[in-house]
């Protein structure tokens, strides 16, 4: 299949998540240009899907989340998986055993392209 547009790519993502329930991590985001385009191909399932978004740029924040943002630092290795289990399954209910590698693994990933 070949895709000729952004707008093509775009109904492919939002038809492949449809009715299902996803989270989307956006690593670094440099303009709010970019976010407008992107959001309209994120459907609303009222499943408690979840997008973050990270960028260095303060007033990119507060324009993409309003009040909902939250200014941080970088965090060490353990910190971020408590925020990661937190923002992925919830305050109390913690990380299922059998998703915890690959968990680690994608954290780790991600450490070692910021300090890149």
């Amino acid at each position: 299949m070949e895709i000729s547009s952004e707008e093509e790519l775009g109904e492919i993502l939002y038809k492949s998540l449809s009715g299902r329930r996803y989270l989307i991590v956006m690593d670094d985001m440099w303009s709010i240009e970019a976010w407008d385009k992107l959001k309209l191909f994120f459907p609303n399932n009222n499943n408690e899907s979840r997008i973050v978004i990270t960028t260095r740029l303060s007033n990119l924040a507060l324009q993409i989340s309003g009040s909902g943002g939250l200014r941080m630092n970088f965090l060490e290795e353990d910190e971020s998986w408590d925020l990661f289990c937190k923002i992925v399954f919830g305050e109390e209910a913690g990380c299922p055993l059998e998703l915890e590698e690959i968990g680690r693994q994608l954290l780790k990933i991600a450490r070692d392209f910021h300090y890149q």
